[in-house]
Formats: structure tokens, C-alpha cells, sequence
């Protein structure tokens, strides 16, 4: 799954570099692969969260999600100032990859601490 997500992560940088310039913002709502990128990241570390926390995967599929989306709409720092001051395909995934590790970073200490 890690492979598979970092061939999507390169194909997207590319993907969005030679679509870019047919936009006229610089955060386009028509691409949604940095999104899945972001999502895919907490979603690679349900291993981690099965040994901290014996639940069914769907709650840390679903804790994944709330998580990440909060992240990616909240952009709390470092993520509000990446997606203000970088720019490009690099701008675009960069701040959706952060909410994601963010979201792993909770995600291992909420389990820890129900775990313990």
C-alpha cells in the first residue's frame, strides 16, 4: 500500500503540473487527487493503530477521515502557511500530505492512551 501510495503521490505532482496552468486559482476544486493522497497517508498506518488498539478497522478508517478532513479544512500551522506561500503542484499535495501526517500523529496518540 505505501508503494502504491507514493506512485500516486509522483503521478499526481506531474498530473497537476501540466494541468495547472488551465486553471485560474491557485488551489483548484477540480483536483481532488491531493485529497486522496492526504486520506491514503492515515490510512497506511491502521498497522501502527492494531497494536496500540484492538478495534475493528472501520473505526480507524472512519477516525482517519474525520481526522483528515478536520485537518484539511482547519489548517492549522505548519499547513495554513504552506498553502499560502507555496506554490504549484507542489503547493497543491503539500498541504493535504501535512493533514495527513498530522492526522496519523492524533490518531497513534488517541489509540495509545485508549489502548493503555
Amino acid at each position: 500500500m505505501f508503494f502504491c501510495t507514493l506512485l500516486i503521490a509522483l503521478y499526481s505532482f506531474i498530473a497537476i503540473n501540466n494541468s495547472f496552468n488551465s486553471f485560474d486559482t491557485s488551489d483548484p476544486q477540480e483536483i481532488v487527487i491531493d485529497e486522496v493522497v492526504g486520506q491514503m497517508l492515515p490510512l497506511l498506518a491502521i498497522p501502527i493503530y492494531e497494536t496500540l488498539y484492538i478495534a475493528p478497522k472501520e473505526y480507524y478508517c472512519i477516525a482517519a477521515f474525520i481526522l483528515f478532513r478536520l485537518f484539511d479544512i482547519w489548517k492549522p500551522f505548519p499547513i495554513n502557511y504552506v498553502d499560502k506561500n507555496t506554490e504549484g503542484s507542489l503547493g497543491i499535495m503539500l498541504d493535504d500530505i501535512l493533514a495527513g501526517i498530522y492526522s496519523i500523529i492524533i490518531l497513534i496518540i488517541i489509540f495509545f492512551f485508549i489502548g493503555a
